[in-house]
């Protein structure tokens, strides 16, 4: 286990040189990449919606100050979209594909793009 910790440490740092964006929703796995990430060239992005409630906002937030990792919170509304409204059956690929290109975006917008 410690071996793949490892890889995978070593991955993210080759592949923090040209930037890295980490979806961070303040849940056990993105903490632990959080956690990895920490000392390199990250930043943390969060969306806020109606389906996190604000102690995990308020977690997300103090753990990225803990680590000292830039944070930036997006407010994402999903219902607003017509598309995930109706309730498809390919609406989490879809609102995931939405929250992708947000993240290009805030990478756009710090210069790690």
């Amino acid at each position: 286990m410690r071996e793949k910790f490892r890889e995978l440490q070593d991955y993210l740092s080759k592949m923090s040189k040209q930037g890295l964006c980490l979806a961070y929703s303040g849940g056990i796995d993105s903490c632990v990449l959080l956690y990895l990430c920490k000392d390199l060239d990250v930043v943390a992005v969060t969306f806020k919606s109606l389906l996190q409630d604000d102690e995990e906002i308020a977690f997300a937030c103090d753990l990225c100050k803990t680590y000292k990792v830039e944070h930036k919170i997006v407010e994402y509304y999903p219902l607003d979209d017509p598309f995930i409204k109706n309730n498809p059956k390919d609406r989490c690929y879809y609102c995931e594909k939405k929250c992708f290109f947000q993240k290009l975006l805030i990478l756009q917008t710090t210069e790690l793009l």
